[in-house]
């Protein structure tokens, strides 16, 4: 019994290991299987002390294992590319104009008056700009002209404060002059020249010899007498005219009949101005003025030529006028026509004139 449970016991063993090689190798299970079978199994019945033959086991199969292949690695695959979402472009927004900036009004510059005695004055000069502040830059009321009448009521700066025709504003003190204006000198008029009576036996009268026209260089001479040149008439003398004349001669080299007159113009409305000497010999050698008049020895040798004598006739014998009575001022048309705060009238010849 023994030995028949040894000989299962050995049968399971090696089926269990026959088992095991046969998953590796399905060929040698089969022989296997053969040698099992043709194993002997004892006999249980048989007569006891009697030997059990001895098996001879087999030699064990060498086990050739299986080639393996080696895993191969599978390829990583690449990443896909995320798919890019495409930008949509934003609407460029349209500029917005940017509000103008208000205009801060420019202001009105602060000035200071004192306030004077209320008086009388006038204008002295020929016109001047009535404005609404103390200054140039103000907007102008009125042009006022010359002997305009104003009541001086203050003052700031070099200005005066005045009203005039019922309106404040501001005049230039240099201007104004305090009182009434002087009552205007009326024109000398040309008194007719009597005729003298013939005489039964009439002396002949000998006419003056005239010097000649210069036609260049100097005009002047000297031991110039004026009864060969004028006669007394208009209410002015000989000798006056004469100086008038020189004087003229002068100040209009060059020039034609029409700038030698309105060079004498000045010189007569200067005598007929109240702000000017009254004769002729006081307006010309009035300090200052007349340039020629420094050496009075070399202005009264000058020779008047025939424009010039014809020029101071038309104005102081004939009243003719080409100028207005208060254009009193006069220079070189070179210097231009803009001089300080004289207003400019007209240039003839060489001259510029002003008021």
């Amino acid at each position: 019994m023994i030995r028949h449970a040894a000989g299962i016991f050995i049968l399971v063993a090696i089926l269990a290991f026959a088992g095991c090689m046969a998953v590796s190798q399905t060929g040698n299970f089969s022989a296997d299987v053969q040698m099992i079978d043709m194993m002997e199994i004892p006999d249980d019945t048989a007569a006891p002390g009697t030997p059990m033959p001895t098996v001879q086991p087999s030699a064990a199969p060498t086990y050739t294992p299986a080639f393996t292949a080696e895993p191969t690695d599978e390829p990583t695959p690449a990443p896909t590319a995320e798919p890019t979402a495409e930008t949509t472009p934003m609407a460029t927004p349209e500029p917005t104009k940017s509000p103008e900036p208000t205009k801060t009004p420019t202001p009105t510059p602060k000035y200071e008056v004192t306030d004077l005695e209320k008086k009388a004055a006038y204008l002295n000069a020929g016109s001047a700009n009535f404005r609404k502040g103390p200054g140039l830059d103000y907007k102008i009321i009125d042009e006022l002209k010359e002997n305009a009448v104003f009541t001086v009521v203050g003052k700031s700066g070099d200005w005066l404060k005045v009203k005039y025709d019922g309106t404040y504003g501001f005049i230039l003190a240099e201007f104004v002059e305090y009182g009434a204006p002087p009552t205007p000198t009326p024109k000398p008029t040309a008194k007719p020249t009597a005729t003298p009576k013939p005489t039964k036996t009439p002396s002949p009268t000998v006419e003056p010899t005239k010097q000649p026209e210069n036609t260049g260089g100097s005009e002047s001479n000297s031991g110039v007498s004026s009864n060969d040149y004028f006669s007394s008439g208009g209410g002015f003398s000989a000798d006056e005219l004469l100086l008038v004349a020189q004087v003229v001669q002068e100040e209009s080299k060059g020039s034609g009949v029409e700038a030698r007159a309105a060079v004498a113009n000045v010189i007569y409305n200067r005598i007929a101005s109240s702000r000017f000497p009254d004769s002729v010999s006081g307006v010309i050698f009035q300090k200052n003025q007349f340039t020629v008049a420094r050496d009075e020895d070399k202005l009264r040798a000058v020779v008047p030529v025939s424009k010039t004598i014809e020029a101071v006739n038309q104005i102081f014998i004939g009243g003719d006028m080409i100028l207005p009575d208060d254009v009193l001022y006069f220079r070189s048309s070179k210097k231009g026509t803009s001089w300080d705060k004289r207003v400019y009238y007209a240039t003839y010849g060489g001259n510029s004139f002003f008021y």
